[in-house]
């Protein structure tokens, strides 16, 4: 899936980052009301210093600052984690700016689509052991949270599996 995404995106990226969350009481305790939006406690996620080395050309800021486009920041959105697999398969579907999916024939986009719902609905079971509530929460954000996001198509997911404590971050990017 990253791979699909990165094919597209000429002028941007994609990432997908793994992490083990260790215990800690109030991170667990916000886990399980899927409350991790709440104020700062993503962008403490994000900030982490596991995180920033994983992901070094991300250039990201300790404390997070979001970059500033000229758009209301979105802040982070619960996203049901049936839902997951769809956002990504939609963003598969819909291409780069240089990839044009909408030209295609019928058949074709009917291919593809079909292709972008697998292809994301195999990354997730991948990611989470085909595994839902009450175990795994998710968000997403559209803002530019880190010098790696060019400002015009991003897209970040944070799903954690409480389960097996495992909270997994992927980042797509493009501009034209």
């Amino acid at each position: 899936m990253v791979e699909w995404f990165r094919s597209e995106r000429h002028k941007g990226g994609a990432e997908l980052a793994g992490f083990h969350v260790a215990e800690h009481p109030v991170f667990d305790s916000l886990a399980s009301r899927n409350a991790l939006n709440s104020p700062n406690v993503i962008e403490s996620v994000l900030a982490h210093e596991s995180v920033r080395d994983s992901l070094p050309h991300f250039q990201i800021s300790s404390p997070i600052e979001y970059r500033d486009f000229g758009r209301r920041l979105r802040g982070w959105d619960v996203v049901w984690p049936y839902q997951v697999a769809g956002d990504w398969a939609t963003y598969l579907d819909s291409g780069g700016f240089y990839a044009h999916p909408d030209h295609a024939s019928k058949e074709d986009r009917e291919k593809r689509g079909t292709a972008a719902m697998n292809t994301a609905m195999s990354a997730y079971k991948a990611l989470t052991g085909d595994r839902y509530l009450p175990d795994v929460c998710a968000y997403r954000t559209s803002d530019a949270w880190c010098g790696w996001f060019p400002g015009v198509s991003n897209g970040t997911w944070v799903v954690y599996d409480s389960g097996l404590r495992l909270l997994w971050i992927l980042a797509i990017t493009d501009m034209d």
